[in-house]
């Protein structure tokens, strides 16, 4: 699929990257980090809209929060390192697991 058809990040094929690339993997992880710098403090509030120390976040649920509802694509910056990582997820799954863990390499996540 050539980049002008692509109409989001989620658009992928089993062949639309040649293979796992640690140029790649950096680039995702700077998406992913960017993606949660934008959104990861509107999730750890209160209801008044404070900080909230108490609240904390698993790995898991950053990694799925950030790849969901095209957020990578408004505030990562990189529309190809998006969409790396969903192909990673959807084709590679196993190293989708070590990608987020390189993302984020702590297991819990708070203030």
């Amino acid at each position: 699929m050539t980049e002008s058809k692509k109409r989001s990040m989620y658009d992928v094929e089993p062949n639309t990257f040649p293979n796992i690339s640690e140029e790649m993997d950096k680039r995702a992880c700077q998406a992913m980090n960017a993606t949660w710098q934008a959104i990861g403090c509107d999730l750890l509030v209160d209801d008044n809209g404070k900080p909230d120390y108490r609240k904390t976040m698993r790995r898991s649920e950053m990694a799925q929060i950030v790849q969901d509802s095209n957020y990578m694509e408004s505030y990562g910056e990189d529309f190809e390192a998006a969409n790396y990582v969903i192909w990673v997820s959807r084709y590679h799954p196993t190293y989708h697991k070590k990608l987020i863990k390189k993302a984020f390499p702590f297991a819990i996540y708070g203030w």
